[in-house]
């Protein structure tokens, strides 16, 4: 108090921290309460006071919970909320969760030396199970505390591995979010469905007068998860005063029909748009890329594609089916199960070509990390031609082939 130039009042706000790689997309709906912040905060601080508490002071939170239940959601909230607590950054790194647990730490360690050079950090010559380390005594010396993120951890990754993703420094805080509870080291933050009065906060508006009970009851036939909750509050507020809610809980009747409802009402554009997004996502989607594929599924010159696309993307955001990331959309995961058969057929062709296109233009499909990038073709494609997960053979220049890429990689052409 002593050092300040002026009353307490003058020392102003605090500078926001740095991130790396980048902020929290603008506009997402928060769906957490203030308690589960305060659990997180706590978890991440626990054993810090040794002389009031009973526990090791790791730094170590673990986020888990179904997909949807607003794992990342808590963790940005959290970062955004309480960043002032951590002038030394936030560091977010997404793994890729359809990875095997091995294939998963060689992507995060390509993101630790890109981290690293974008911080001035000096790792060229370190052996790639060293780097954690040499990154832990650059921001020990800092000496100033450091929020990390690691999301989207595979399931069933062993231990060790995920043992390898935080950066062994008092001055580090780091959120592990996965689906998996997988006990261990650190503080468990399991997120489940929402309360009934959190519930009906989310469906807000979605209901009239006299409607509470049914949307309650939507509330708890959707088990309180929070994205289902969204997709039924974008179908009750069309909805409103033309039906009751009552008609809408009779035609969902169960949760996994939640998703599904609305996808039996879209055109056939809004369904080219999931189709695609079956093969590219689950990072998100830049609508460059959209518009390119669309134009070489349908033959379309790109101008006309990016006018049908338009209204396609509209009517998808509003009913909460995509999510609108910057440039990009994000399609959940939720919704590509619940596609109705068909949906992606033939779509590999044009994904494989406009992404193919686009690296030959000099512009990653991938906009947010040249780190994240999926597999290419998904699963274990075959090597031959006709292909049954490809839908047929394909080029990235659109002509006949007789095999898919060669060792199915995004990078192959």
């Amino acid at each position: 108090m002593e050092g300040l130039p002026g009353p307490l009042s003058a020392g102003g706000a605090p500078a926001p921290p740095r991130w790396w790689s980048a902020e929290p997309r603008p506009g997402r709906r928060t769906i957490r309460t203030h308690a589960e912040l305060w659990r997180l905060h706590s978890a991440l601080h626990a054993g810090r006071f040794s002389p009031l508490e009973d526990a090791p002071a790791l730094g170590l939170a673990v986020i888990s919970g179904l997909p949807g239940t607003g794992k990342t959601t808590l963790a940005e909230r959290y970062a955004l909320d309480f960043g002032a607590a951590f002038p030394g950054g936030v560091y977010r790194f997404s793994l890729d969760d359809g990875a095997e647990g091995a294939d998963a730490l060689l992507g995060y360690r390509r993101m630790l030396r890109e981290m690293a050079s974008d911080e001035g950090i000096p790792v060229e010559g370190v052996a790639d199970d060293r780097l954690r380390f040499r990154i832990a005594r650059h921001l020990g010396r800092r000496a100033r505390p450091v929020l990390w993120i690691v999301d989207r951890i595979p399931e069933g990754a062993p231990d060790e591995i995920v043992g390898e993703l935080p950066v062994p420094s008092r001055s580090v805080h780091t959120i592990l979010i996965g689906r998996e509870n997988r006990g261990g080291p650190g503080v468990s933050v399991p997120l489940a469905g929402l309360a009934d009065a959190e519930g009906l906060a989310l469906l807000e508006g979605a209901y009239g007068d006299g409607e509470e009970p049914d949307a309650l009851a939507v509330v708890r036939l959707l088990g309180g998860h929070p994205y289902d909750l969204q997709v039924a509050r974008a179908a009750l507020r069309e909805t409103r005063g033309l039906a009751p809610v009552s008609a809408y809980l009779g035609r969902i009747a169960g949760d996994a029909a939640v998703v599904a409802e609305p996808l039996r009402r879209l055109d056939p554009a809004a369904l080219t748009v999931l189709g695609l997004a079956s093969v590219l996502a689950p990072a998100p989607i830049p609508r460059a890329l959209l518009v390119r594929a669309v134009a070489l599924w349908h033959g379309w010159p790109l101008p006309e594609a990016g006018e049908r696309l338009a209204p396609a993307l509209r009517s998808l955001i509003r009913s909460c089916v995509v999510i609108p990331a910057g440039d990009a959309v994000a399609v959940h995961s939720r919704v590509l199960r619940a596609l109705p058969p068909g949906a992606a057929e033939g779509c590999l062709h044009a994904a494989g070509a406009a992404v193919a296109s686009g690296s030959r233009s000099g512009a990653p499909w991938n906009a947010r990390s040249r780190s994240t990038r999926g597999t290419w073709p998904p699963g274990n494609c075959p090597t031959t031609s006709p292909s049954p997960c490809c839908g047929g053979s394909w080029t990235p220049t659109g002509g006949p082939r007789t095999t898919c890429p060669p060792g199915g990689s995004a990078n192959a052409w």
